[in-house]
């Protein structure tokens, strides 16, 4: 589920790498790189927020830790884990993954709520 299809990547989306021009960069390091930019320009820090799976929250704030953030200020970036929803099958039956113990899968859609 964690997967980039098709390129064999086992890791988080974000830390799939790609060979550009002037160095290889993750997809993380990218979206950051533009982020600084027009922080730098606009002269702001921007929240930035980071939906992880439960599967792959540890590594992907790991990645972030051992890049130390790619420069953004680390209090500025936010993880959060997707929601998930119990899975129930064509008869409406709910599953179980073991006996007692609910199947569950990401929701698939970004679920924003607001914090106060």
């Amino acid at each position: 589920m964690d997967r980039v299809p098709d390129f064999g990547h086992s890791g988080p989306k974000g830390t799939f790498e790609l060979y550009l021009p002037q160095k290889k960069k993750s997809l993380f390091e990218i979206l950051n790189d533009g982020l600084k930019n027009f922080c730098n320009f606009y002269d702001v820090i921007i929240p930035w927020y980071i939906m992880t799976s439960y599967t792959n929250d540890f590594v992907t704030k790991s990645f972030f830790e051992e890049n130390k953030f790619f420069g953004y200020p680390s209090n500025s970036i936010k993880f959060f884990v997707q929601n998930r929803l119990p899975i129930i099958d064509i008869d409406g039956k709910v599953l179980l993954s073991e006996p007692y113990l609910i199947k569950q899968a990401s929701n698939r859609k970004s679920v924003m709520c607001i914090l106060h």
